[in-house]
């Protein structure tokens, strides 16, 4: 992940590389079921700058409402200590590409039903990315499948700049929020407490960061 990524296709791609890439090695190692844990990239500009990714196995899982608690404790300590000007996060979904169809359904559910059509709701990676302020977003999705032998299938990337297509907006809500209203610490005072943001994020919020790429 070395290099300078200069727009938001670059860094998209990336991400979505590293997605394919992890759950790939998920498949193969703890079987079909295993899901990836939600992650959560800063930038500084076209570099890199920190990287999040939710403990799942802290605190409950399944409350929706502490998940993204969590995302935005972690999030605003990406902006607060690393001053990061753009997030892009990364997480499993379920995508359709009928959404009229799909509008009034748990696609979740729709996804374990064994009586529904089963090309009308796919496993995605999602990918969304954040700037200037929260002002721009761009949504990917790339649905995939896992064939006999655990192998994954990823199918083309679809991309879309309208959050209406979005089932959890209060996380792109939040990193809008937080890039245009939360101020950078000064940066002194942010090299000195990387350190403490780090263990005080995986201790409060249970995600760990990761930000000595050097």
């Amino acid at each position: 992940m070395d290099g300078l990524y200069h727009d938001n296709a670059a860094k998209c791609a990336l991400v979505a590389a590293v997605g394919q890439a992890a759950k790939r090695h998920l498949v193969t190692e703890f079987g079909v079921g295993e899901e990836l844990a939600m992650n959560l990239v800063g930038w500084c500009g076209p570099r890199l700058t920190v990287i999040g990714q939710m403990d799942m196995y802290w605190g409950d899982n399944d409350d929706t409402d502490e998940r993204a608690d969590r995302f935005q404790m972690a999030a605003m300590a990406m902006r607060r200590g690393w001053g990061v000007d753009s997030f892009t996060m990364l997480a499993e979904a379920f995508y359709s590409d009928r959404p009229e169809e799909t509008k009034n359904l748990n696609l979740a559910d729709e996804y374990a039903n064994p009586a529904s059509d089963r090309s009308l709701v796919e496993q995605a990676l999602s990918i969304v990315h954040v700037e200037d302020g929260g002002e721009s977003v761009h949504i990917c999705a790339q649905p995939f499948s896992v064939e006999i032998g655990k192998k994954v299938e990823f199918e083309t990337l679809k991309h879309t700049e309208s959050r209406s297509v979005l089932r959890d907006s209060e996380y792109v809500v939040a990193m809008c929020e937080i890039l245009d209203e939360i101020e950078p610490l000064d940066h002194l005072s942010r090299e000195d407490s990387w350190l403490a943001i780090q263990m005080g994020v995986a201790d409060d919020a249970g995600w760990f960061l990761q930000y000595d790429f050097g």
